[in-house]
């Protein structure tokens, strides 16, 4: 047989491919110019690669061509389905052997005379393709005798090139893989944070899930709240295209599957090269109208919680590798999450509408029959005015007096109920105009004092207390509160003191003092959240008088707060009014 001459370029060669292939980034191309170089240089047969996997090494088959360039699809489909562990060739090089020559491919030590008889493969020469150590898989050339040994050496020189450039662009190929499943994961979060809508969710979750592990379709399927099967909601093309008909055909599908509740109930995927083998556990519905020859199943499962179940599915078979697995796993886990949170908002957002119902119907309401409780009220404190004036004797004067005091004391009452309601319905119509606060402040003190005729109450008011904008009533309902408060917490006979300045930033500053007990720190702040009682007494009250207050005062552009006295015992409720509006008091804070 004649020999293929000596090129004494074929080193030169070498070179040339070792500097266009230290540039490449993709295994697929890599390949490609690998065959390419050996067909055009060496002079052989045929060429077969074995690439060991990413996640436990084994080596599968990646390609098998002839030297001739000839396309062999169904010797090649057959080929893909040859599992190479089981050959001596590969024992030997994973025992440390570099090169292993076969002339008699059925001689022992290389191949398993079934692969040799089906593949009617020749001698061949197998090289390990090693960098740093690692196998990257197994490069087998295919030829005459006499040719693989005349080529021996430069085949041998051109497999460690090899060897390398494969490290480098599987290395490439792997960041650039671990890049895309962290955007995938962090497409789901994205839509997270964009919307707390399941569909938009559900569809995010499916169509990454499908693209990171190299399905077609994943499909999500929830437990449905009334029929307690399983239900086809959501089914995702990797490349993001629509098939409406092979969606009506999915959801009509009637038969159970038991594999879905078989990952629910042991928390654990599972899958199938070939669903049609496993009937009891995927009905024919499930795939054969689709063509599906491989399917995953997880379990969308978060806090103790089943949803439902994720389906990958594919139309083609092949072997499904613990990378895709574990990506599988990861976008199911934060699928199941992002459900769970979903559905935990839907019912925290009816869960608040509803109080919101209620409360409005509350404020309503209270407002109905706060106005309906004035009228008659009105009309005991006109006529208790009226026998005040007219009373002959001490006791009926004192049982008159009482009536006036009670029916203040109660149309206050009303009128916080009233004013809250208003408030809290966003119907509270607020009348300004200029005041005169000393005036207000003065007309509060007077009437606590005809409620509580047993606390001295001393007022201190300074200069210019006119206020430009504001609503003399609601104000005056501030202090009558405040003061009520200072009279109601203080013992009988002890001063309650009440002073208001103005000061160089056009603030009015009213400080209404008392002797009590005063005010724990850890309820300084509690003290004006509506209904809040305080703790460590017995007095009655509403607990909305102190929220009304803040509330007023705040929609006046002021501030409000407690404090202790400066000696003794006691408490100090401090008030601050812009004199022109609330825009002036943020500005004259800041400076």
């Amino acid at each position: 047989m004649q020999l293929p001459p000596r090129d004494r370029h074929v080193s030169d060669a070498i070179l040339d491919f070792l500097r266009r292939s230290g540039t490449e980034r993709s295994t697929q191309r890599l390949v490609a110019e690998m065959f390419q170089f050996i067909a055009s240089n060496f002079g052989v047969d045929r060429v077969s690669l074995f690439l060991a996997s990413e996640d436990h090494g084994r080596l599968q088959p990646y390609v098998s061509e002839f030297a001739s360039g000839a396309p062999d699809e169904a010797m090649f489909e057959d080929w893909q389905s040859v599992d190479p562990e089981r050959f001596e060739l590969v024992t030997r090089i994973r025992a440390g052997e570099t090169t292993i020559s076969i002339d008699n491919p059925l001689d022992p030590g290389g191949l398993p005379r079934d692969v040799v008889e089906r593949f009617s493969l020749k001698a061949f020469t197998g090289f390990a393709l090693r960098s740093e150590g690692r196998l990257q898989g197994v490069l087998m050339i295919e030829g005459e005798p006499e040719i693989l040994r005349a080529r021996h050496d430069e085949a041998a020189e051109f497999s460690q090139y090899v060897a390398m450039a494969l490290a480098n662009a599987r290395a490439f190929e792997a960041e650039k893989q671990r890049a895309s499943d962290a955007q995938a994961l962090l497409d789901v979060g994205d839509v997270l944070t964009r919307t707390t809508e399941l569909i938009p969710v559900l569809a995010s979750v499916a169509q990454n899930c499908a693209r990171v592990t190299g399905f077609e379709r994943c499909s999500v399927l929830l437990i449905d709240e009334i029929s307690g099967r399983l239900k086809p909601v959501m089914s995702q093309f990797a490349d993001g295209h629509a098939d409406l008909e092979a969606w009506n055909q999915f959801t009509r599908s009637d038969d159970d599957l038991p594999i879905g509740w078989q990952v629910l109930q042991s928390g654990e995927p599972a899958a199938f090269s070939d669903p049609g083998k496993h009937p009891d556990l995927i009905p024919p519905s499930w795939h054969e109208p689709f063509g599906i020859e491989s399917m995953i199943f997880l379990p969308l499962t978060a806090w103790d919680q089943k949803f439902g179940i994720l389906v990958l599915d594919r139309r083609y078979g092949g072997t499904i590798s613990a990378q895709q697995m574990r990506m599988a796993k990861g976008v199911a886990a934060q699928g199941a999450a992002a459900i769970g949170l979903t559905r935990s908002l839907a019912t925290e957002r009816e869960a608040a509408a509803r109080l919101r119902e209620i409360d409005q119907l509350k404020s309503t309401f209270v407002a109905a029959v706060s106005h309906e409780l004035r009228t008659p009220l009105t009309t005991i404190i006109g006529f208790g005015d009226v026998l005040a004036d007219s009373a002959s004797d001490p006791e009926t004067a004192e049982f008159i007096d009482l009536i006036r005091r009670e029916s203040a004391h109660l149309e206050a009452l009303i009128s916080n109920l009233l004013v809250t309601s208003q408030m809290e319905a966003g119907m509270l119509d607020l009348r300004y105009r200029e005041v005169d606060l000393a005036s207000i402040v003065t007309e509060a003190a007077d009437l606590i004092g005809r409620l509580y005729p047993d606390r001295r109450i001393s007022l201190e008011m300074g200069e210019n207390l006119t206020l430009q904008s504001a609503d003399a009533d609601r104000l005056r309902q501030v202090f009558i509160n405040l003061v009520e408060n200072a009279a109601k917490y203080s013992p009988a006979d002890s001063p309650i003191e009440i002073s208001a300045q103005v000061d160089e930033h056009q603030i009015v500053r009213v400080v209404v003092s008392d002797e009590g007990p005063g005010i724990p720190d850890e309820e300084k702040q509690a003290i004006f959240q509506r209904f809040w009682r305080g703790q460590g007494h017995d007095l009655s009250g509403t607990g909305i008088g102190l929220y009304l207050v803040r509330a007023l005062v705040e929609t006046h552009g002021g501030r409000v707060w407690a404090e202790d006295r400066q000696s003794d015992t006691g408490a100090r409720f401090v008030v601050t009014l812009p004199v022109t509006s609330g825009n002036d008091l943020m500005e004259s804070s800041a400076a």
